[in-house]
């Protein structure tokens, strides 16, 4: 099959894996209907984050051992039964709709999302070896935009005439439409040849064989070399950025040459949990992902804690939104938060397409790919300040939401790059601490490291949507008992979120100040590795 349908096929499942992200724009209709808690309907949002995240081990090793076909089967299965399921609890159809119940279903579309996601990226790093970070990147843009596409749906085809979205109908046809995209994808990815080391096409395994003397002896001379199963690199491919002597270009040379010869890293299994870089990248991914899964989950809890202070206009800095929010007495709550969650997917989307092009672009110039990270996770902090310090009414909402999608959708669209990244290291041993190769895992058992390391947002998201909806509810306890009613009443004001995006900023701030000592640290475990290869082979002169 044409490589150019294979990757459409993978943009449509990936439309197909991101509608958890959706949830805010029902997920208030819920608490409302079903007199569901703030911290109930986070917990509702939480498990689906749980799902999705906590599922990838076990998906990632399904798609590596069975292949992307099965795998799409199952996401198929998974989604078309949490989205009916959840679409009869909403209707009461059931024998409860305890949020309990709502929590596992929405669970399973989580799972069903993970399977469609992995099976997704699995192919893409197979197939499309060269440029993997746009390969990757627009595929995985379209997840971030699958929010967009949703809602941009279930306003033309599910709003009622009186501004409320039709749950229980809607929930139904997102069944439906995930489940044939998947079997489709599915079809496809069917007729892809598998090669015996696990890779799309008819290759032969990666040849493992010593380096030649006559390799090294003619790449230290400045010649082009090749050997069995790999190709000549070239000086222009392999010279670093900085030049001093000859000598140390050289030494980069038969570095990349080695790398060509014994091929790209195989980290997996235990060896991969006793990598302390592993639990560096992780740690970091937890204190960055928790703010935006929190802002996604809770965004129109958010609206609708300053539906009520929205002024008539807006400044000019938000001319674009004025005909959309200016008078909110006129726009249904619900289309707000559409417009939001609308926000937060267009965003997403940007980031992760501007997330491929950068980081391939500083993989091209021997800079790793986590410095591009490191740039999505700052616009992460900057979002979680502004929250909790400058927005106090709907129309400063924009800025929070606008930041958060570009952020969380750089942030996750290189992640997986960086797990991929196959390249041996090209570093100088003098060379600032931003020259370095991305190399990490390997793409062998890619979905299954991918997997282990998406339990990261899973456990960010929890903290963080559970801290949301305490300050939520504790903050509507106190409005309920300072009110002359003494009735309950929905949570108003900043009150409500401003010390969750406390939490969150420092959360972030310890999470990049993590990613920083890790980019540090793995320069010089680098720059190590290749002083061990080069005595090795006899290149570097005894120590002086």
């Amino acid at each position: 099959m044409k490589p150019t349908i294979i990757f459409t096929l993978c943009c449509l499942n990936m439309l197909s894996a991101g509608t958890l992200y959706m949830f805010s724009l029902y997920g208030p209709q819920f608490a409302e209907k079903l007199h569901y808690t703030q911290t109930e309907t986070n917990f509702i949002a939480v498990t689906g984050d749980y799902g999705m995240y906590l599922s990838g081990p076990l998906w990632g090793w399904a798609v590596d051992t069975l292949g992307s076909q099965k795998g799409c089967l199952l996401g198929a299965f998974f989604l078309v039964f949490g989205y009916v399921m959840m679409a009869l609890t909403y209707n009461q159809a059931l024998f409860s709709d305890s949020f309990i119940y709502m929590a596992i279903f929405f669970a399973f579309v989580g799972m069903g999302s993970t399977c469609s996601y992995m099976s997704t990226i699995s192919i893409l790093a197979k197939v499309f070896k060269d440029n993997r970070g746009v390969a990757l990147g627009v595929p995985i843009a379209m997840y971030g935009l699958s929010a967009f596409i949703w809602t941009t749906i279930s306003r033309v085809m599910f709003m009622r005439a009186d501004g409320t979205l039709n749950i229980y109908g809607f929930l139904l046809f997102l069944a439906a439409a995930t489940c044939i995209i998947n079997l489709n994808s599915a079809i496809g990815f069917n007729q892809l040849p598998i090669g015996d080391d696990g890779e799309v096409g008819k290759g032969k395994a990666k040849d493992t064989r010593p380096v030649p003397a006559n390799a090294v002896t003619s790449l230290a001379s400045g010649s082009q070399v090749s050997s069995q199963g790999s190709r000549a690199l070239t000086p222009t491919e392999a010279t670093p950025l900085l030049v001093e002597d000859e000598t140390l270009v050289q030494e980069d040379l038969v570095v990349a040459q080695i790398g060509n010869v014994y091929g790209e890293p195989d980290i997996s299994g235990l060896a991969f949990f006793k990598d302390p870089e592993v639990w560096a990248f992780v740690f970091s991914l937890i204190c960055l992902s928790g703010g935006g899964l929190m802002i996604i989950n809770s965004v129109g809890a958010i609206i609708g804690s300053l539906y009520d202070n929205t002024p008539s206009s807006l400044p000019p800095t938000v001319s674009a939104l004025r005909l959309a929010l200016t008078v909110t007495e006129k726009i249904p709550l619900a289309s707000l938060q559409s417009t939001h969650v609308s926000l937060i997917s267009i965003f997403s989307c940007m980031g992760r397409i501007s997330a491929g092009i950068i980081s391939d672009f500083l993989k091209s110039r021997h800079i790793s790919r986590l410095w591009s990270y490191l740039g999505f996770g700052t616009i992460m902090l900057v979002s979680q300040c502004l929250g909790a310090f400058y927005v106090d009414r709907v129309d400063t909402l924009p800025f929070l939401t606008v930041l958060t999608g570009l952020a969380y959708g750089g942030a996750f669209s290189v992640s997986p790059t960086i797990t991929a990244a196959k390249s041996f290291p090209i570093i100088r041993l003098s060379a600032t601490p931003f020259l370095s190769d991305s190399e990490f895992w390997g793409t062998r058992r890619f979905a299954s490291n991918w997997g282990w390391i998406s339990w990261a947002p899973a456990l960010g998201g929890l903290m963080s949507n559970l801290v949301f909806g305490f300050f939520f509810d504790e903050e509507a306890q106190r409005q309920k008992e300072t009110s002359e009613s003494g009735a309950f009443v929905q949570c108003r004001g900043v009150a409500c979120f401003r010390w969750s995006f406390v939490f969150t900023a420092s959360a972030c701030f310890i999470g990049l100040a993590t990613a920083v000592a890790l980019s540090f640290s793995r320069r010089e475990r680098k720059a190590a590795i290749k002083r061990e290869r080069l005595a090795k082979l006899g290149i570097l002169a005894t120590a002086s």
